[in-house]
């Protein structure tokens, strides 16, 4: 299995590890454990690691302590739980930003900075505007050219990052260009980066209904009963036009504007067959 500093989910981890300490013993067992950290019932660490109970803070080192893991692997673990069990997004992107701390204590990896990338929305605006020709080391400039204007200490923090990424590349005449010209995230992005992502254009989204005037977007919304095979169906929809669209994005030679895209289909109620 991977070491744990490769899991961000607690119950992932604990999965991985009680197989492959059961292959390796046949002693090793739930059971075992919990008398080790004074739970009596055999069945509570598999309604843990099913998702059916969560694991306490207050248990969670003592856990760790019981499987053996180190000092700082035990920091890491209780991190995990941290984050795996946030209920909100400002608790879950805390918990992520200390994990990544722990899992990687060089602030100038890759990994980090990936997830810098996708945190503030205005890295992915930028390199937007870097799509359209003629951006240079003129900041103020730059940085007028968004949507909302962001500072000229933002523009050059975007530059620098953007760089160190190779998302972006100097020309010789002194501006910038894109090296590739379509951006997605992929499986290698961790999920609360792309969370913490969505979530801020999502607040550009509704800033927009009163910032830009209704001829530059186009924002509706249709509430609607499905069961869920229709669900599924949608879905599929959504995905096949969102490729449609970066089709049609990718095909564009003379940019002028950058534009964000959002897709926000979501349940604004229970199941019926659902307890309340």
């Amino acid at each position: 299995m991977n070491e744990i500093f490769e899991y961000t989910d607690f119950r992932a981890f604990l999965r991985d590890f009680f197989a492959q300490r059961k292959n390796e013993s046949s002693y090793f067992s739930y059971r075992n454990i919990s008398r080790k950290i004074g739970i009596r019932s055999s069945g509570y660490l598999s309604w843990i690691i099913s998702g059916k109970r969560n694991l306490s803070l207050k248990l969670a080192p003592t856990l760790a302590k019981a499987i053996r893991l180190s000092r700082k692997e035990s920091t890491y673990f209780v991190q995990m739980v941290r984050y795996t069990q946030s209920k909100t997004l400002d608790q879950k992107q805390e918990a992520f930003e200390k994990l990544t701390a722990l899992r990687d204590p060089d602030p100038t990896s890759l990994g980090r900075e990936h997830y810098e990338f996708y945190r503030k929305w205005f890295y992915t605006a930028v390199r937007e505007v870097i799509g359209q020709g003629g951006v240079t080391n003129d900041y103020e400039t730059l940085a007028s050219r968004l949507q909302p204007q962001i500072s000229p200490s933002q523009a050059q923090e975007s530059l620098s990052l953007l760089l160190r990424l190779d998302l972006i590349e100097k020309a010789p005449d002194g501006t910038y260009r894109q090296r590739d010209s379509l951006l997605t995230s992929g499986r290698e992005i961790p999920s609360m980066a792309i969370h913490a992502f969505q979530a801020a254009t999502m607040d550009l989204a509704r800033e927009s209904l009163v910032t830009i005037p209704k001829q530059e977007r186009d924002i509706s919304t249709v509430s609607m009963n499905i069961d869920e095979q229709t669900l599924t169906i949608i879905k599929q929809k959504a995905s096949e036009f969102r490729r449609e669209i970066m089709t049609l994005a990718s095909s564009c030679t003379a940019p002028t504007r950058a534009f964000q895209f959002n897709m926000q289909f979501f349940p604004i109620s229970k199941h019926k067959d659902q307890d309340t």
